[in-house]
């Protein structure tokens, strides 16, 4: 028996279940298949390919730091849904999600079944439809509130789950794709409500998990660095003239 995921909003391809049926007879033991989507909605644009081990089988007790990183940092649009997964139900009993968690729950799902040390295979073709909503909430002031702290507090549970099953070497990589969609949502919130990103900012000055986090991250690039500095280390004021500087020459 497996299970699968699938939201109100959205539908799977016609061929889905036959697909995943096909990579089933040819091996059912197989733990779990990972394939990809199509956004409905807007513009109706598709995700890149998954990974270099598309349509391949990998066997996660051999799970190397670069294809963790590369999930867990969600790098080349490899996003990590549960909805793009079909999972033997002996495994899926074992997974739960993080009701602590308000944001990349999908990401904390994803290190725990991976950490079962399953056989997973990435089938490269877009059986899933995701639509998007173009009213969301997702454009609101309260969801980029919510976005900032919800990942602050996913990257300290995946970092727990990282230590603890001797993956910290990725951790940098980890707190360096998580501050930079951070720094991103903000400069977001500042171009949506900037009464709300004053709010924002006065909390993150002291915020524990945002100070730990810019210390441990790696790469950024300097204009984010920039924005971090002008976070904890200067008045509202200051941040203000640098990010209408910004949208300044944005706009040249």
């Amino acid at each position: 028996m497996r299970h699968m995921f699938v939201d109100a909003d959205d539908y799977l391809d016609k061929n889905c279940y036959e697909q995943i049926v096909k990579v089933l007879e040819k091996n059912n033991s197989i733990d779990f298949i990972r394939y990809n989507l199509n956004v409905v909605g807007s513009n109706d644009t598709c995700f890149k390919s998954l990974y270099e081990l598309s349509d391949t089988i990998y066997d996660f007790s051999k799970l190397d730091d670069r294809c963790l990183s590369h999930f867990v940092t969600r790098k080349e649009n490899i996003d990590c849904l549960v909805m793009l997964l079909v999972i033997k139900s002996s495994i899926a009993k074992k997974l739960q999600f993080n009701n602590k968690l308000t944001m990349m729950e999908d990401v904390d799902f994803y290190l725990q079944l991976f950490f079962k040390k399953p056989i997973g295979y990435f089938l490269d073709k877009k059986l899933y439809n995701y639509y998007v909503n173009p009213n969301s909430v997702t454009n609101s002031p309260n969801y980029y509130r919510k976005n900032i702290f919800g990942v602050l507090d996913t990257n300290v549970e995946l970092c727990k789950k990282l230590i603890k099953s001797n993956y910290e070497r990725i951790i940098p990589d980890v707190n360096s794709a998580n501050i930079n969609t951070i720094i991103n949502t903000v400069q977001k919130l500042y171009e949506y409500d900037k009464t709300k990103y004053i709010e924002v900012s006065n909390n993150l000055k002291t915020n524990g998990n945002f100070i730990e986090l810019c210390k441990n991250s790696g790469k950024m690039k300097l204009n984010k660095k920039v924005i971090i500095f002008l976070i904890l280390h200067c008045n509202i004021k200051i941040q203000i003239l640098y990010l209408n500087m910004r949208k300044i020459i944005k706009k040249k």
